[in-house]
């Protein structure tokens, strides 16, 4: 009873041994950003795709159009100098940010028939400010930042008690609902 033809494998796609030309869709939901070479990853993937098989991912845009993460992090580099954007160069979230390297890298990978759409929406970080507040201070750039610093200490109150009245305003029925963007970019293997 169900689906009997679906795999689940776990391994990094960069070095993944994948049998060529088997698959017809290829998905990723926020991985593809931390290779540490996309164009070798990117290529392995593509050898894996039938002729024509697709390739699509999800992964951020620019931090300042991600106010879950553009918000907290102001606040924190007010108190702690550490506190950087992160490099979009290096592997890491905000790596995809720029369609331009994007499409540069698909490229040089093989890939043909781009397309890069933007996807903007809210996202719920909790029902109170409080607590979303605490929960934006513990993952991404914020996190590491943060890390630095004691949360006994007078700076994470302070960070704490600011970033609650900064998105107090976003509290809806919902919760406190903060602007999310994403690239949904798919693309093509051309080989015949």
């Amino acid at each position: 009873m169900g689906v009997t033809n679906v795999d689940f494998q776990c391994g990094d796609a960069q070095h993944f041994e994948l049998e060529a030309r088997l698959y017809d869709l290829i998905y990723s939901r926020f991985g593809v950003m931390f290779f540490d070479n996309p164009v070798a990853a990117f290529t392995r993937m593509r050898g894996a795709l039938a002729k024509n098989g697709r390739l699509v991912f999800v992964c951020w845009q620019p931090i300042i159009k991600n106010q879950w993460i553009s918000e907290p992090l102001n606040i924190v580099s007010k108190y702690i100098e550490s506190a950087e954007q992160p490099n979009s160069e290096a592997p890491g979230p905000f790596s995809f940010s720029e369609p331009s390297k994007v499409r540069e890298t698909l490229t040089k990978a093989g890939f043909t028939k781009i397309e890069i759409s933007a996807y903007n929406c809210s996202v719920n970080f909790g029902e109170r400010a409080v607590d979303a507040a605490h929960f934006l201070t513990q993952m991404g750039p914020t996190a590491s930042a943060i890390s630095s610093v004691e949360p006994s200490s007078k700076f994470f109150t302070s960070i704490l008690n600011e970033l609650e009245q900064a998105i107090a305003p976003y509290l809806t029925s919902k919760g406190i609902m903060l602007g999310a963007a994403t690239w949904i970019v798919t693309a093509r293997n051309p080989l015949a």
